[in-house]
């Protein structure tokens, strides 16, 4: 069983995400700022993380260059969603340390289909 990390502010999307990831086969840890989530990482064995870009406390590219500073970390997957799909912000994901990108409002479909080339690179 594969354990995701979803770092969401959104209590309707963590849900979504959670119930998804769960119909998947996957577990789902949630945490709703990428403060709670750098908590989380300690608690739990993370194989890949789906983060919000826009969040209160940190933010998701925030959250993932912390992230990518842990030794076991360096080369998880980490997918970034956000409503704001311009290129600067993708470029920004990616330079923080992000592997996959996907604009919100996402359906379940496009979602599955995300983690799934998420988990396969």
């Amino acid at each position: 069983m594969t354990t995701i990390l979803v770092v969401e502010d959104s209590t309707s999307v963590q849900q979504f995400l959670k119930r998804e990831l769960e119909a998947m086969g996957h577990k789902a840890v949630v945490a709703g700022n990428g403060l709670v989530a750098l908590e989380e990482v300690d608690k739990h064995p993370i194989d890949a993380v789906i983060t919000d870009y826009h969040m209160p406390v940190m933010t998701g590219t925030e959250f993932i260059k912390k992230l990518r500073t842990l030794k076991r970390f360096k080369q998880i997957p980490i997918a970034v969603m956000s409503s704001d799909a311009g290129s600067a912000v993708k470029a920004e994901a990616k330079d923080a340390g992000a592997t996959g990108f996907a604009q919100k409002p996402i359906d379940a479909a496009r979602f599955r289909l995300m983690v799934e080339k998420m988990l396969a690179a």
